[in-house]
């Protein structure tokens, strides 16, 4: 499920940036995304950092979703 969603994003920051603000902003969202990852792991299980990694994957499918249809009734 969260590949689906990386997949879009990047294809998402392609279609709207150069190749390198595409790279930089890959690199500038996963690091934080690893970070929080590692935190959850080493605190509170490998669950809870799974849990936490679908419901954040979820929501940004949710958020995307509504602003690229938001685009499409404006475009129409």
């Amino acid at each position: 499920m969260s590949n689906i969603i990386i997949l879009g994003i990047t294809s998402l920051l392609t279609d709207i940036s150069s190749e390198m603000v595409y790279a930089t902003l890959v690199g500038i969202g996963l690091l934080p995304a690893s970070l929080l990852t590692g935190w959850l792991w080493t605190f509170f299980g490998p669950k809870t950092a799974f849990i936490t990694g679908g419901c954040l994957g979820l929501t940004a499918a949710a958020a995307m979703g509504t602003v690229l249809g938001r685009q499409k009734d404006s475009c129409v």
